[in-house]
């Protein structure tokens, strides 16, 4: 969920302000602490700093370098046996190597396939890590310091729950939380 802020300093002393500032708690339909038939509540969200998921992307790039390496070691193994098979079967005349040259065939063919979809999938997961990491390193705020006098407006991403009926937004201060209650509608597939 993404709550359209802004925050006014109108204090004569800087204010830090954080995206974790800002807390979620997913209601049920009498505004009460949502909890499951198990008896389990569901968590409370703090706002989404920026900085902390730029570094989940960085990490999710590494995992999708590894997997891909993992799986073209695999793919040239597997392209190998085929190879190996459909050589030793294409050099006996029976029918157990015309089969054997047959499997290598199929195996080698398979084994190109899955290299195809292999980079497809990386390809189309990397592009996702880097729109998800532009979107947070340009569309975000970061913990800052407001000046006296100073505003922000800015987009508080929180992790959303849709089993809730009603959501309270609160902002952190010192003196006592501002909150606001939301209704949460879900739109339902046709």
């Amino acid at each position: 969920m993404v709550f359209d802020v802004e925050v006014f300093n109108n204090t004569n002393q800087p204010l830090a302000i954080s995206p974790t500032d800002f807390t979620l708690f997913p209601l049920d339909e009498n505004r009460q602490n949502f909890v499951f038939k198990d008896g389990k509540y569901i968590r409370s969200s703090q706002g989404i700093e920026p900085q902390q998921q730029i570094k989940y992307l960085v990490h999710a790039i590494a995992n999708q370098e590894a997997k891909i390496r993992r799986a073209s070691v695999l793919n040239t193994v597997l392209l190998m046996g085929g190879i190996a098979a459909l050589i030793a079967g294409s050099s006996q005349r029976s029918e157990s190597g015309f089969l054997a040259a047959q499997m290598g065939e199929t195996v080698v063919q398979i084994t190109q396939i899955k290299r195809i979809i292999d980079h497809g999938n990386y390809m189309a997961k990397i592009d996702q890590i880097n729109r998800a990491g532009k979107m947070w390193s340009q569309e975000n705020f970061k913990t800052s310091t407001l000046l006296p006098g100073q505003s922000l407006r800015v987009g508080v991403f929180c992790e959303s729950n849709q089993q809730a009926k009603f959501v309270q937004f609160t902002y952190k201060r010192q003196n006592e939380p501002i909150s606001f209650m939301f209704e949460q509608w879900i739109g339902r597939k046709r």
